[in-house]
């Protein structure tokens, strides 16, 4: 008997904030599925200064504080079968203090 594949996904709960002017780096840890992985940003744009890697690397020195609301960003994950997996994230840019 054949097993169903398990879809590929991200196992980040959360992004934590940016701040304006400090470089971060955030893995969303891809998992399920079969290694290796190719992720990218389906919908949704990300904050300026920052960029998602194949990986699933989203790092960057944010340039701007988000205004009034931080955007939501949606993430796909496929896999080495081709199988995919998506998960949406709000990304949250706070002001320099």
């Amino acid at each position: 008997m054949a097993s169903t594949p398990i879809k590929p996904t991200f196992d980040a709960e959360d992004i934590p904030a940016f701040k304006v002017g400090e470089y971060k780096s955030v893995d969303l840890q891809p998992t399920g599925g079969t290694p290796p992985y190719s992720c990218d940003v389906t919908q949704g744009d990300l904050p300026a200064g920052l960029s998602f890697s194949k990986d699933g690397t989203l790092s960057g020195t944010a340039q701007r504080p988000n205004d009034p609301a931080p955007p939501t960003v949606w993430f796909r994950v496929t896999d080495s079968f081709g199988l995919q997996g998506t998960r949406a994230y709000p990304i949250t840019v706070l002001p320099r203090t």
